[in-house]
């Protein structure tokens, strides 16, 4: 049976055989204290954007750079930019940058946040990864569905949350777009306390599809990226 694949989580669960999670791990000298962690669990591991300290960069980066050595880190992120919470733009792309490198060196994929900056992100990934097909998600999108046409000409994926849950025509539509045009996409609860399966669920009521058949498209977008061993 196809699990429920969790792209990106801030709750830690007890692991259950229909289920598969990543569970989101903030790095940086200004972030909460990573909880203990069971080395199976996968987790995507960044210096998220309301972290970055440039006179504490480097350490920062060190540290990044030994847990995205370890066998189960599967992403890197989040990292990003965020125009409401954090340094300034500038300060934020000075952390994002090496991160990018860092990604292209070990193979991860990269999970982004991204608050009212979506054209200066896109700026910079295509500064790192020019135009080749590097697998990257904007996680939590809830953004109009022209936002997600633009992401999509230049082949990053879109995660989509507990946005879907709410009467939010942007994000519904979004997942519709994505879906139309047959693109990879991704299901998470994000910081929500919603269980992932009714986020399955309500994407499955939107897109007039059983859940099965989703669980099956969103697995297959899992293997794209190279998750399905988790």
């Amino acid at each position: 049976m196809t699990p429920y694949l969790d792209l990106h989580t801030h709750v830690l669960c007890s692991p259950k055989p229909e289920h598969r999670s990543i569970y989101n791990v903030r790095v940086g000298s200004t972030a909460d204290s990573t909880p203990t962690l069971d080395t199976n669990q996968p987790i995507s591991a960044g210096i998220h954007p309301w972290d970055v300290n440039l006179s504490c960069l480097q350490e920062d980066l060190d540290n990044l750079t030994k847990l995205l050595a370890e066998p189960n880190t599967l992403l890197l992120g989040e990292c990003g930019l965020d125009k409401l919470r954090g340094a300034s733009l500038e300060q934020q792309i000075l952390g994002l940058l090496p991160q990018l490198e860092l990604a292209r060196k070990s193979g991860k994929p990269v999970v982004y946040h991204c608050v009212r900056a979506h054209g200066e992100l896109m700026h910079v990934s295509k500064q790192v990864f020019g135009q080749s097909a590097y697998p990257q998600i904007i996680h939590g999108f809830d953004r109009h569905v022209e936002l997600a046409q633009q992401w999509s000409n230049t082949d990053v994926y879109l995660s989509l949350a507990s946005a879907l849950l709410r009467p939010n025509p942007q994000a519904h539509q979004a997942l519709q777009f994505v879906q139309s045009q047959g693109l990879p996409y991704f299901l998470e609860p994000d910081d929500s306390r919603k269980p992932i399966e009714t986020v399955y669920e309500q994407a499955a009521i939107l897109l007039q599809i059983r859940v099965a058949e989703l669980k099956d498209l969103i697995f297959a977008s899992w293997k794209k990226i190279g998750l399905i061993h988790v």
